[in-house]
């Protein structure tokens, strides 16, 4: 039997439900119809995954005043950033039903109706899929001795209520990194999409890369193992670090990035960085992913090509 979910700090309180099918997987959205601004309140999403395997992400949207922590993410990377839950799955619980446990915590000035809702995408068929949920409607009354003109409606939070964006918080059962990080820490001359405050102004001359990379067709990946504002004397640079593959370069995101390899398969991606993680001093290599030449995340390459992650 399902565990009812109950407002912490009331117990008894009712549960409002709404369930979403889709191609091969379904979700159920239950949350208490009601709690004070101020509180906290235990949300469950039940998934039902029908003939759905391997890797998948959930996403779900708040409003400005509200903060989640995981309660049981399962075998699952939990990062709630900018607003926004994401969960991670690398691969699918075996079960044909799992959950999704979290909490909401709630700015005492707010007020008003929460829809919740969300998506959930994941490969079927060889296709890329998302299902959306209904939305489930929780109910925020004035928390007690709170000045009523301080009170700010869940519809005006964005406007009146500054950001809230956390550091990311990822909980998982054996902590697995996510597929589109690097597995090691990155210095501040190796962004992975990194976006300086003020990006580097590219000049002309440095417009004209040696060895630019060129576009492939499909999806790719290649291993990352430098990244810099300027251009450099890059194959004498790399020789010196006993990189003895070709090194292409590329301008993304207001970087001169630099790049080896080319790999359709995720695993073999890995298995070379991996490789110059022990035998040069390039320790903060990683593995990068694109679409017809254009970069993407590696969760999305992952999921376009049904691949499994590999840490």
């Amino acid at each position: 039997m399902v565990t009812l979910i109950i407002l912490l700090n009331l117990a008894g309180t009712v549960l409002m439900m709404n369930t979403f099918t889709g191609e091969g997987i379904s979700m159920q959205i239950k949350a208490p119809e009601k709690t004070e601004g101020g509180s906290s309140a235990e949300i469950e999403i039940e998934f039902s995954k029908g003939n759905v395997d391997g890797f998948a992400r959930f996403h779900q949207e708040l409003p400005n005043g509200i903060k989640a922590t995981p309660v049981y993410p399962l075998d699952a990377s939990f990062t709630f950033q900018d607003n926004t839950i994401s969960v991670i799955w690398l691969q699918l619980p075996p079960e044909e039903t799992f959950s999704l446990r979290y909490e909401l915590h709630f700015d005492d000035r707010l007020k008003g109706d929460l829809k919740l809702d969300g998506t959930i995408s994941f490969i079927h068929e060889n296709q890329r899929k998302s299902v959306h949920a209904e939305e489930t409607t929780l109910t925020l009354t004035p928390a007690p001795g709170v000045d009523e003109s301080q009170l700010v409606d869940l519809e005006e939070a964005d406007r009146l209520l500054p950001d809230s964006k956390p550091e990311p918080e990822r909980v998982t059962a054996d902590k697995p990194q996510p597929p589109d990080t690097p597995d090691k820490p990155q210095p501040t001359d190796t962004p992975d999409k990194a976006q300086p405050t003020a990006p580097p102004q590219i000049s002309p001359e440095d417009e004209r890369l040696l060895n630019p990379l060129e576009k492939e067709e499909g999806v790719y990946y290649r291993v990352q193992i430098s990244a810099g504002r300027q251009t450099i004397n890059f194959r004498e640079y790399f020789k010196r670090r006993n990189i003895d593959r070709e090194v292409k370069t590329e301008i993304d995101e207001g970087w001169i990035k630099y790049t080896i390899g080319s790999y359709y398969i995720y695993r073999d991606a890995r298995d070379s960085r991996n490789s110059l993680w022990s035998r040069t001093p390039i320790n903060d290599a990683f593995v990068t992913a694109y679409n017809n030449g254009n970069r993407i995340t590696v969760q999305e390459a992952l999921m376009i090509t049904n691949q499994k992650w590999y840490k």
